[in-house]
């Protein structure tokens, strides 16, 4: 099949440059625009001023102070630019939603498709987002809100890197264009060393907790969130302070994750890996098979398969009829695959992964090339519109 016609695009990408607490301060500013009191809490006596509460932030602070020092800088700094309490702040994006309360919080983020695959040096990724119903139809309300960032670094030791996020979008009919509060984590991310890191999402249980019937115990406690780094916040981490496959994975080793998730991961130099993580500290590596790395939703470790739990939460989802289709596409071409083939596989409107699945409430928001050997890197949106919009990712 033919790609669909692409209408060359410039998409705005904000640039944030200085420290971690300058750039704090100039997120700040863009969130005090839209959100006065910083995701809708202002010391919320259920949450924030509980005993528990005060536990857990104690607790994810030294975390951070430990593993990634430099984030508490850039929560100062949106506290700062947006006039709000820091400690708030720091729960917002390091601690809410993250079930770390178990006898309260049960798996709450919204669940994603997404398909990645590495290949003879390229990056296929499709990220896939759920609908939402507004007015009576489905709206993919990330297509309105993603964005694109860039954070260039003037402390030593940290790298510039672009994200691409959906942007934490909120539905709010009364806000402008629906959406309300846009957050600035990344999805995927690609630094100036030539390093990607995208993830996808993973449905995780512990396989000796099960009911009468031999099917997991999704309400159990032991099978919901803790403490940990965020994977959105491992993938900002990974971003600015590795340049290699090998110094992410040393990243895994060393820091806590607070939920499932699996993380597909290349270098310029060829290299790539998928790390499913269960959250916590346990993960396990897969490595490409004939030249192939291909990621969905389900596990594909041997250690982890039997713990999956995408057919008991979401019997209607797609992740292995993706994986069969992408799989067998590349399988021929493998050793000969270009920058204009992995367009063909990805964007192909008329195939399991790039998704408009209204039953499944799953849409294809954006889809990635990348030839991580040459250093080209482009993103492709508006993938269902008449005409598919493009452009190029470009480091100074």
């Amino acid at each position: 099949m033919q790609p669909k016609q692409l209408e060359v695009q410039t998409k705005q990408v904000e640039v944030f440059r200085g420290t971690h607490k300058e750039i704090g301060l100039a997120i700040g500013r863009k969130y005090a625009l839209r959100d006065k009191k910083f995701g809708g809490i202002d010391k919320d006596p259920e949450t924030l001023d509980t005993l528990k509460s005060k536990r857990t932030l104690k607790s994810q602070f030294k975390l951070y102070e430990n593993h990634y020092p430099k984030f508490l800088d850039y929560v100062k700094g949106i506290a700062e630019g947006g006039l709000y309490d820091e400690e708030n702040v720091f729960w917002e994006l390091a601690c809410k939603n993250n079930a770390i309360l178990p006898q309260k919080t049960k798996h709450t983020a919204d669940e994603k498709g997404c398909t990645i695959f590495h290949c003879n040096g390229l990056v296929g990724r499709n990220h896939d987002n759920n609908l939402v119903k507004v007015k009576k139809k489905w709206v993919p309300m990330a297509e309105k809100a993603f964005g694109i960032f860039k954070f260039n670094h003037t402390e030593p030791g940290f790298i510039d890197y672009f994200a691409i996020g959906d942007r934490g979008f909120r539905e709010n009919e009364k806000a402008k264009g629906g959406i309300e509060y846009m957050n600035y984590f990344p999805d995927d991310a690609i630094n100036k060393s030539g390093l990607f890191i995208g993830p996808t999402f993973a449905y995780h249980g512990n396989n000796h907790i099960r009911d009468d019937e031999g099917k997991p115990r999704l309400d159990d406690p032991k099978l919901r969130w803790d403490r940990g780094i965020k994977p959105a916040i491992m993938i900002q981490l990974i971003a600015e302070t590795c340049k290699t496959v090998k110094d992410a994975i040393e990243k895994f080793k060393e820091i806590r994750i607070m939920n499932p998730k699996n993380f597909v991961i290349a270098d310029r130099s060829g290299n790539a890996v998928v790390v499913e993580h269960t959250g916590r500290y346990r993960y396990r590596l897969v490595e490409p098979t004939d030249g192939i790395l291909l990621k969905t939703n389900h596990f594909l470790h041997k250690d982890l398969k039997e713990e999956d739990t995408w057919k008991v939460e979401k019997d209607y989802h797609t992740t292995e009829l993706r994986y069969d289709e992408v799989m067998g596409k590349l399988f021929g071409i493998k050793d000969t695959l270009g920058f204009e083939d992995v367009e063909k596989i990805m964007c192909d409107k008329t195939s399991k992964t790039c998704q408009n699945d209204k039953k499944g409430k799953v849409k294809t928001t954006w889809s990635l090339t990348l030839d991580m050997n040459r250093g080209v890197y482009e993103l492709r949106y508006d993938l269902f519109g008449e005409k598919m919009k493009r452009m190029q990712l470009e480091f100074d």
